[in-house]
């Protein structure tokens, strides 16, 4: 089957959904019955090179930066952006289809991609399945811009041939919490491709070295960790890093606001997913954290982050800090594969933290990661997403 995969992405974005569909598209590569092309919406001010079956059309105005400044005095300019590029592409993307054969879609649950497929619908009428990585209803968008999005976001899921969710607690969130009746197929994507353990990680008698590699959802984790473990690390030198995809620009913003973090932390640019799992293997720890506040407990809830798989293919001892009722918690736990705080207790982070420590804990923590890894770099969790996409037809 012929599938055209429509999602935003930026060439230069390590943490974007774009990296995540390269694993997928790699892994159901494997197939040769599977032929995917690619349209991918690319804010890049660069010119990118497209790899093949691929074409990349430009959506400057939609970059993280413009967004978050123009969104600030006035708070649809994300729909009203949205629906300039989708009225923009969607005739040629149309043709696209009719030229390539395109039997089905494969669309990225996001903005930008979901209000271009309702434009295409329109002209075109074709099977699609749908990836939903957040809750869509969940997001922290204004009041006004939600009864805009809902009503796109609901149609477009309740029309779909299938999805896939990233965990169990999203599928909940994005279908009884919103009444939508949906009885179509769906799978469970685990947020990525699950990588095979190359080599084992040395585990130091002593830690001295923690990282954090990925974005940071859980701003308001990390300052508690910090806050609650900084002395302990600095009678011990332990040295904590952090390799991030967000703009440097935001990193004074981080750091007056999180003095903290100005004391505690190294900031570094994002590793190359080629040599990311050996970089990580180079710590002792590595930290994981969610967001606890309110505003984004949804989110919280029912987040997969996809850093966890490289986290997994290290080896390396993890430290979670997550609430206790989320997804990743349930996770973790099940698996015994990480150190586990559950809230922004300053007793509670210290004793975990102060546990973490141990060299006989850590030994073991590492023992169960590689006993899970070799389980879960089967990806058979792919299998149903792969039939879907692949196999699947709207009756």
């Amino acid at each position: 089957m012929k599938v055209l995969l429509i999602t935003n992405g930026s060439s230069y974005g390590s943490s974007s959904s774009w990296t995540l569909f390269t694993k997928f598209i790699n892994y159901f590569k494997q197939n040769e019955k599977n032929d995917v092309h690619i349209i991918r919406f690319s804010p890049d001010w660069k010119k990118n090179h497209p790899n093949k079956n691929e074409t990349i059309y430009s959506t400057v105005l939609f970059s993280s930066f413009i967004v978050s400044l123009i969104s600030k005095f006035y708070s649809k300019y994300l729909f009203y952006i949205s629906t300039y590029y989708s009225k923009k592409y969607s005739n040629i993307i149309v043709q696209y289809i009719k030229d390539n054969n395109i039997e089905k879609i494969w669309v990225y649950c996001d903005i930008l991609p979901v209000v271009s497929l309702s434009e295409i619908l329109k002209i075109q009428n074709i099977d699609y399945h749908l990836s939903v990585f957040d809750n869509p209803f969940s997001v922290n968008y204004t009041i006004s811009l939600k009864k805009k999005l809902s009503p796109i976001f609901k149609n477009i899921l309740n029309n779909s041939s299938s999805i896939d969710v990233t965990v169990a607690e999203l599928y909940k969130q994005i279908t009884i919490e919103n009444n939508l009746n949906y009885n179509k197929s769906y799978a469970f994507s685990m947020a990525g491709v699950f990588k095979k353990i190359e080599s084992l990680p040395v585990i130091n008698k002593d830690v001295k070295r923690i990282c954090l590699a990925g974005s940071i959802f859980g701003i308001d984790a990390l300052n508690e960790f910090l806050s609650s473990c900084s002395d302990s690390m600095a009678e011990m030198s332990i040295q904590f890093d952090i390799y991030s995809t967000f703009p440097k620009y935001y990193i004074p913003y981080i750091k007056k606001k999180y003095p903290l973090i100005e004391k505690n932390i190294n900031f570094f640019d994002f590793i190359d997913e080629n040599n990311i799992v050996y970089k990580l293997q180079t710590y002792d720890l590595l930290y994981l954290p969610l967001y606890f506040g309110e505003e984004k407990l949804n989110q919280s809830m029912s987040s997969f982050p996809s850093k966890l798989h490289n986290y997994i293919s290290s080896g390396v001892p993890i430290i979670f800090h997550v609430p206790q009722h989320s997804a990743l918690y349930n996770y973790a736990s099940i698996n015994k594969i990480g150190f586990i705080i559950t809230s922004l207790d300053k007793d509670e982070i210290l004793n975990e933290f102060v546990s973490s420590l141990e060299y006989a804990n850590r030994i073991s923590i590492s023992s169960n990661i590689l006993d899970h890894n070799r389980n879960a770099s089967k990806n058979e969790h792919l299998n149903k997403l792969q039939s879907l996409i692949f196999n699947n037809s709207r009756a």
